[in-house]
C-alpha cells in the first residue's frame, strides 16, 4: 500500500506541489498509528525512498539548473498580493538579493506575521466558506457559514466515531498542516485550496449519510404520535437541506 502511496504522491508532485503536503499527513498519520516502531520505520522507509526516487530527479534539475530546493517564488505572491504593506517594505522586498523565505520574514517580521494571521484566519478561509467572495470552493457557495455549520456537525460525529473512519484520519489532518504552510502567501485562486476541500468532502458526506438520517429518526419518533403533516415538514426540511447543500 506505501509503494502505491508513494508512487502516487510522487508523480503528483511533479504536476502540481500541494501533494507534498499529503505526504506530510501520512507520514504523522504513520508516527501516529498504533504500530510497533520497527514497522513504522519501515512503512515509513518505503514511502519515502518511492517518493523520493520519483520527485527527486525535479529537486535534483532545480538545484542545478535554477539554484534553488522548488521552482517557486513566494516573493511575487507576497508583493502583489498582500492586505498590509509600506512602500518601503515594498521595495525593499523587490530589491531582495536572495529572496527565500527566512529573508522575506525577516525584513520585518511584525509585517509579515500581520499579513499570515490574516490570510489564516480570514482570506484564505473565504476562499473555502464564502465570506465575501463568489470565487470559493464552498459546497455552499451562496449561503455563507451554512457549510461551516455541516462541516462542524460532521467533525463532530467523526471524532465520536473515530474508530469507524482511521483511516480518513491523514486527510483530516491534511488543512490544519495545508493552511499552516499555505497562508505564508494570500491565495488568489480558490482552486489553490483543493488539498483542504477533500477532507471537507468527507465531513459533508458524514452530517448528511450519518447524522441527518439518525437527526431525521429522532424527529419522526418523537411526532410519530401526531399527524403527518409533521412528518411532511420534516422531510421537506431534510430535503431542503440536501438541495442548498448542492447549490
Amino acid at each position: 500500500d506505501f509503494v502505491m502511496v508513494g508512487i502516487f504522491l510522487g508523480i503528483s508532485s511533479l504536476i502540481r506541489l500541494q501533494a507534498i503536503f499529503i505526504l506530510i499527513t501520512i507520514i504523522l498519520f504513520i508516527i501516529l498509528h498504533r504500530e510497533k516502531i520497527s514497522r513504522k520505520i519501515s512503512f515509513l522507509a518505503i514511502l519515502l525512498l518511492v517518493f523520493v526516487i520519483l520527485f527527486g530527479p525535479q529537486i535534483w534539475y532545480n538545484l542545478t539548473v535554477h539554484g534553488t530546493f522548488l521552482d517557486s517564488e513566494p516573493r511575487v505572491y507576497i508583493l502583489d498580493l498582500s492586505k498590509f504593506y509600506t512602500e518601503d517594505w515594498h521595495n525593499s522586498l523587490e530589491n531582495l538579493d536572495n529572496p527565500n523565505l527566512i529573508s522575506i520574514i525577516t525584513l520585518d517580521p511584525d509585517l509579515f506575521l500581520k499579513n499570515y494571521l490574516y490570510n489564516l484566519f480570514y482570506h484564505n478561509l473565504d476562499r473555502i466558506f464564502y465570506f465575501s467572495s463568489l470565487d470559493n470552493l464552498s459546497i455552499i457557495p451562496f449561503v455563507p457559514f451554512v457549510g461551516i455549520l455541516f462541516c462542524i456537525i460532521g467533525l463532530i460525529y467523526f471524532v465520536k466515531n473515530r474508530h469507524e473512519y482511521l483511516n480518513f484520519l491523514p486527510l483530516l489532518l491534511l488543512p490544519p498542516i495545508y493552511l499552516f504552510f499555505i497562508s505564508i502567501i494570500p491565495v488568489y485562486r480558490s482552486y489553490h485550496l483543493l488539498p483542504i476541500w477533500m477532507p471537507l468532502v468527507i465531513l459533508y458526506s458524514v452530517f448528511f449519510v450519518k447524522v441527518l438520517p439518525d437527526f431525521y429518526l429522532i424527529l419522526v419518533n418523537r411526532f410519530k404520535k401526531n399527524t403527518n403533516i409533521n412528518k411532511n415538514a420534516i422531510t421537506i426540511i431534510c430535503i431542503i437541506l440536501l438541495v442548498v447543500s448542492n447549490i
